[in-house]
């Protein structure tokens, strides 16, 4: 805090004078300037003493300085308007502020300058304080080089200004970049700020391209296509990056970056990079890539950074490059934690410091640009493609070709430890598909990676083998060894199954030993000490059964794929995993179809309570001639007890006739059995038929009868006659 708050005095003392730093004690103390993206406390508020309140236990030791750092900034500032200003763009900086030192900055130029880069035109598109161009150009390294450095935060801006008078500084956004610059930069080189945060880049904001408009959607992405686009062909950018770039679950960044650009190193960093610096402990990368427009095809190396993993076990997400190749991650201690945003994740740490860091990244660095820079490429400065059209040699150029490689010299891939063990392994097995286990995956390798992409159906790739020759290379995920190894050991072929001994986080190299051989037409079998058997006693051709054609419905088919995704587009435009579809099972083929069937079932019919003795002696006596309904509930009431009154009729009738009938039935006993004799036709369990008779008409008395109810007003004139000889119609009584 108090580096930042005398950097920041000497900056805008600077600006009032008009002039750089030009003592070796002005340079000193600019350069000490670390950003604040450890002091999140410059975001509360200490505008006067009672704000200390608002401060918690731990940064209250920080409020005194930040009082004096907002104090210092308004006395510098002509205006209220400019101070707001100054301090919302130092607040702004605040969540991707993160300085790298200097010896880390060292390590990347020193190796790029050891393999023989020379830079005429540099670009810094987040310079900070320009640790990056002090280390590119110290010792006068490039003469003449052009520079040119962007910085957004205004007051980091004018340190910058003051430390570097000669360049080209502006203070303001990486996107406000003018399009006369793409193509025009040698390297481009910085660390990168991190954080989800959306650019105003209208471009890239609605590119045909999914990979662009993501990329405007995250700070750290943005700047990969965006550094891209402004170096020539085979311009290098080299930055240094959070992991969520290579750790992302979605891979259309990192498939825009490897289609117009060679990947040419990958390394990742302990979290205690910026601990000493910036005051923080966060995971990092440092991703190195050389623009090649013109390429046809994805190296070995570039299908892996492609390809996101996640952990079963823990949960934590990583990237298939680093599976394969465990020496580039930086570090000598690795445990599962959590990142800043408490999401789990590997958290590595390196003892050595700051210098050890330095020095492993050396190593790797130098081991990375040795195997995949094209100098040639980045020397053409993209006058002339990469790889030349073949001219017709002379015979005489044939033979000397020929004579003049008596030794062979063996590739720095095959001299990797990791290489070194799967020679090993196939010495041991020169007969055997060797399926040689890295982290999640089984690789395969030179002719057996042929071999099994035809009979597997998997993708078959190259992979850097020096400079001028390649290895084929495939595989499949260990998960889908039980799909794959039946269909080799039924094409013939024997298989060795190579496992890892120990665990490749906390080890480098771990070491790989065979465990399982499955030999066509036997059981798999250990591998340590087997069985000679009797050879076979031949088989005669004629007596063998025909293949069988397998018949399909046509429905896809996942036997190939274990793990098959579906994706959609949503309403940006951007494919989307929406969750694995469920296969159902195949129904067998002789198995019936089911059949339509319809089931009938009879409608419920709303039934009526029967009426009482009363009211169906009441209603039933009225009828529609003499007494018609004066309303709905009379009709309803009339209707049903008249219709419960038939029914009743009826079942007397019946009950009768059935009577009359048992009577006429004369009995015959012939010992103990008794023998009903009745005419027609007898049925066992039933009542024997009875000749339907017609009903007789029952006469109803409709003459008039005494009234002993009250009068309602629904009563209508002339329904109903008064009791007691009072002979008057009901018109008397209603209310009107």
């Amino acid at each position: 805090m108090r580096d930042n708050i005398e950097a920041i005095r000497l900056a805008l003392r600077l600006g009032v004078e008009k002039r750089s730093a030009q003592t070796a004690e002005e340079i000193a103390v600019l350069r000490k300037y670390a950003g604040f993206g450890g002091l999140k406390c410059i975001l509360n508020d200490a505008n006067e003493l009672a704000d200390a309140a608002k401060w918690s236990k731990s940064d209250i030791e920080l409020f005194a300085p930040t009082v004096e750092l907002r104090r210092l900034i308004h006395d510098y500032s002509h205006d209220d308007k400019e101070f707001n200003r100054y301090m919302e763009s130092l607040k702004a900086s605040t969540l991707t502020a993160f300085y790298t030192d200097n010896r880390i900055v060292d390590a990347i130029s020193d190796a790029l300058k050891f393999q023989g880069i020379e830079i005429k035109s540099f670009l810094e598109p987040s310079a900070g304080q320009g640790a990056f161009i002090d280390s590119f150009l110290r010792n006068d390294r490039y003469p003449g080089a052009e520079v040119l450095a962007y910085e957004k935060d205004l007051l980091t801006g004018k340190i910058l200004s003051a430390l570097h008078p000669s360049i080209l500084t502006r203070i303001e956004g990486f996107e406000k970049i003018e399009s006369d610059f793409n193509g025009y930069f040698d390297v481009a080189a910085s660390n990168v700020p991190f954080g989800d945060f959306a650019v105003a880049d209208p471009a890239y904001a609605v590119s045909k391209e999914i990979g662009y408009r993501q990329a405007a959607k995250s700070l750290h992405n943005y700047f990969f296509l965006k550094g891209l686009d402004q170096v020539r062909e085979g311009g290098l950018i080299a930055f240094i990056t959070s992991q969520g770039v290579m750790n992302a679950a979605s891979p259309f960044i990192r498939m825009e970056l490897v289609k117009k650009a060679d990947l040419v190193a990958a390394l990742r960093l302990p979290n205690n990079t910026f601990s000493d610096n910036a005051g923080t402990d966060v995971g990092s990368d440092l991703i190195i890539f050389q623009k090649h427009t013109g390429k046809k095809a994805l190296s070995a190396d570039e299908e892996f950074f492609i390809q996101s993993v996640i952990d079963r076990g823990t949960k934590v997400p990583g990237n298939k490059f680093f599976q394969a190749f465990p020496q580039n991650v930086i570090c000598t201690d690795a445990k599962v934690g959590t990142d800043q945003y408490g999401k789990p994740a590997i958290v590595y740490h390196h003892d050595g410091g700051i210098d050890g860091i330095a020095g492993d990244l050396r190593k790797a660095l130098d081991e990375s640009l040795h195997l995949r820079l094209n100098l040639e490429l980045y020397n053409s400065n993209g006058i002339k493609p990469h790889t030349p059209d073949p001219v017709t040699p002379t015979p005489t150029p044939k033979q000397e070709a020929k004579e003049t490689p008596k030794v062979e010299k063996k590739s720095s891939l095959t001299n990797t430890p990791l290489m070194q063990q799967y020679q090993e392994m196939k010495k041991k097995h020169p007969d055997a598909v060797l399926l040689f286990r890295v982290g999640d995956f089984y690789e395969i390798f030179g002719k057996d990676a042929v071999t099994a992409s035809e009979i597997l159906g998997i993708t078959l790739t190259r992979r850097a083998n020096g400079r001028d020759n390649y290895i084929e290379l495939a595989g499949f995920p260990h998960h889908a060894l039980d799909t794959y190894l039946p269909k080799l050991v039924r094409a013939g072929k024997r298989v060795a199954i190579c496992e890892q001994l120990e665990d490749p986080k906390l080890k480098k190299t771990p070491k790989q030993k065979v465990v399982e051989t499955v030999t066509p037409n036997q059981p798999p079998k250990a591998e340590p000490e087997p069985e000679p058997k009797p050879a076979p006693a031949p088989v005669d051709s004629s007596k063998m059964e025909p293949a069988k054609e397998i018949e399909t419905d046509g429905s896809p088919d996942y036997t190939d794929n274990p793990d098959p995704r579906l994706f959609a587009y949503n309403l940006f435009g951007e494919l989307e995993p929406i969750g694995k579809p469920r296969r159902q099972p195949k129904p067998a083929e002789d198995a019936p179809k089911p059949k339509p069937s319809v089931e009938v079932k009879d409608i419920p019919v709303k039934k009526f309570r029967p009426l009482c003795e009363k009211e169906l002696e009441f209603y039933g006596s009225l009828n529609w001639e003499d007494n018609p309904p004066i309303n709905g509930f009379y009709e309803t009431m009339m209707s049903i007890a008249h219709r419960q009154l038939e029914e009743m009729r009826l079942e007397r009738e019946a009950e009768e006739a059935a009577k009359q009938a048992t009577s006429n039935v004369e009995t015959i006993q012939e010992g103990s059995t008794t023998i009903q004799r009745t005419e027609g036709d007898f049925v066992p369990g039933r009542q024997p038929r009875v000749a339907a008779q017609k009903a007789e008409l029952v006469e109803v008395n409709m003459s008039p009868r005494p009234f002993s109810e009250d009068i309602q007003f629904f009563h209508h004139n002339g329904s109903m006659v008064v009791h007691d000889g009072l002979r008057a119609t009901a018109s008397k009584f209603c209310f009107k």
